[in-house]
């Protein structure tokens, strides 16, 4: 495993050298290198693969990962994603007023995603864990009046002819 660097001082380099030298010998060294050309998309290719067909949803499964890979948050590498990019995510999807559910099950797929990186040794935070889910609306309640009543029976008996 090669580790470089630039530096404008020589004696910058002496100091990284040892610092770097010093984290691999004592087993605190991380590479970062394969987090950093990993794409979100690519982890969630691999989940959909391995893990969705193990699933009873597996068609529904499948198509919440295809709409994810359509989200610019995907082509950045798994270790840049962060909390606030879901959060901008999460808040874009209300104001475009997508169904809460759909945004529910949406983060509920990306998180297990996340672990399921986790456990094939990609080194990554979840930035799902953690965020709000939108709050619904209170709903309406509306008495059903005379009048109403009789012009939903006209327009179901209309619709019935």
């Amino acid at each position: 495993m090669a580790v470089s660097r630039t530096f404008d001082t020589f004696a910058d380099a002496l100091q990284f050298k040892a610092t770097t030298v010093s984290k691999i010998d004592g087993d605190t060294f991380i590479d970062k290198t394969r987090k950093k050309r990993t794409r979100l998309s690519t982890v969630s290719d691999l989940y959909m693969t391995e893990e969705s067909p193990k699933k009873r949803g597996v068609k529904q499964e499948i198509n919440r990962l295809l709409a994810w890979n359509k989200e610019d948050i995907t082509s950045y590498p798994i270790i840049s994603v962060e909390i606030t990019d879901i959060v901008a995510w999460r808040d874009r999807c209300v104001s475009e007023g997508k169904a809460l559910s759909t945004i529910y099950n949406s983060l509920n797929l990306l998180s297990p995603a996340f672990k399921w990186a986790r456990q094939h040794e990609y080194k990554v935070d979840n930035p799902c864990e953690g965020v709000a889910r939108p709050k619904a609306n209170d709903g309406r309640c509306v008495d059903l009046t005379d009048a109403n009543e009789k012009k939903l029976i006209s327009t179901c008996d209309d619709g019935l002819a």
